[in-house]
């Protein structure tokens, strides 16, 4: 049975503005650290880093009583404009939030940015095993079509076809294996 994600979605708050944003925080774009330029209590002196680590290890913020994933607000900080439908870190470090590692992503593209599953037997994305006959299929995902490119009796060859047609489909978004 195929294993179900939980979208992404991220409850806003309909009253921040961008004004209200830029007035309680700073941002580095170099460092990708965000800083409270109004106290914000005992554990948010002005001055002091805003956020703390998750337990997915992304930064989250938190902002007039909503958490924010630091990298959507720094999006929104920069912008003006929330990132529909999110945003992606270039390299994969959760934590980096260098303005020039952040990126808009469709879920999609985000699904294609990330590292081989560690319950991915095959060695690669986008190859399947055919439990009734042993083939090895191919199927890449582009704009929600999922592109069918054929069935190996080699795995080899298989993914070899796999990772030419996710460099070719996925684009900038495509990450090895």
């Amino acid at each position: 049975m195929a294993k179900k994600y939980k979208s992404q979605s991220v409850k806003l708050n309909k009253s921040l503005t961008h004004a209200r944003v830029r007035d309680l925080l700073n941002y580095n774009q170099k460092t990708g650290i965000l800083t409270w330029r109004i106290r914000q209590g005992s554990r948010a002196p002005k001055g002091g880093v805003a956020g703390d680590l998750n337990d997915k290890g992304y930064w989250r913020v938190h902002v007039d009583g909503v958490r924010y994933l630091a990298h959507r607000l720094i999006w929104f900080w920069m912008t003006g404009r929330w990132p529909v439908p999110t945003a992606d870190h270039k390299d994969l470090d959760k934590s980096n939030n260098r303005w020039r590692n952040i990126r808009l992503a469709t879920i999609e593209q985000q699904m294609a940015n990330q590292p081989l599953r560690r319950d991915n037997k095959v060695g690669t994305k986008c190859v399947f095993r055919d439990k009734r006959d042993g083939a090895w299929y191919v199927t890449v995902r582009k704009n929600k079509i999922a592109h069918c490119l054929g069935r190996f009796s080699n795995l080899e060859e298989a993914k070899k076809v796999a990772t030419f047609h996710r460099k070719r489909l996925q684009g900038e978004f495509w990450r090895g294996k």
